[in-house]
């Protein structure tokens, strides 16, 4: 198998032989990829087999968000684009989700379990004095969750902007920086309270949470 790569215009090209699936006669393989996605492009010189794929971040653009699931994209849902079936298995557990309200109108139950550990990502690194952006966000997450693709990301990222849960700013005058509003604290710390009430603990009004 030959494979060469050279760049332009910033886009990785390679190109490869292989054996075509169809009739095992020789197959030319191209590949395009940039930063966050890629084309794949294959054409058999004997039976002339097309076949062309694109992906992004390493997964194809039409399957399903939801990792390990090669469903088709075919529903878009606060958790990203995925299929009938992980979009059935969604709202089930956004049904079972319960429902606290904040002062601007946004119930906690409203939120996807992902924009809640959104959330909690950003509060911990504006605690710490870290910049809030994208990248950092998804290196938070990636502690605890699958990869997390960017698509996936700052579609939620831009849900919680609209719903006035997130500020937008800039870095260096390029990258965005996200930082919470009052609202998206005001869920944080009821989700707090009930989480203690729950497990029997008691949190201080200090903390943002209510003596009993």
């Amino acid at each position: 198998m030959a494979l060469y790569e050279y760049e332009k215009n910033h886009i990785s090209i390679e190109h490869e032989e292989r054996e075509c699936r169809v009739c095992e006669g020789e197959t030319y393989h191209r590949i395009e990829t940039d930063d966050y996605r890629s084309r794949t492009a294959s054409v058999c010189g004997t039976c002339g087999e097309t076949a062309v794929t694109l992906t992004d971040g390493g997964s194809n653009l039409y399957t399903c968000d939801t990792p390990q699931c090669d469903g088709w994209k075919e529903v878009v849902t606060p958790d990203g684009y995925v299929c009938h079936d992980c979009a059935d298995e969604l709202e089930k557990k956004y049904e079972a989700e319960p429902r606290l309200l904040a002062d601007g109108g946004i119930e906690w139950g409203d939120l996807s379990g992902f924009q809640r550990d959104i959330l909690e990502e950003i509060a911990r690194l504006e605690t710490v004095g870290e910049d809030c952006y994208g990248l950092a966000i998804k290196e938070e997450l990636e502690q605890y969750h699958d990869e997390v693709l960017h698509g996936r990301l700052y579609q939620n990222l831009d849900s919680l902007v609209d719903d006035k849960l997130l500020e937008t700013g800039k870095i260096d005058g390029r990258t965005n920086s996200y930082t919470l509003t009052s609202e998206a604290k005001a869920l944080l710390k009821e989700s707090v309270y009930r989480r203690a009430k729950a497990c029997g603990l008691e949190v201080s009004a200090a903390d943002g949470g209510h003596n009993e």
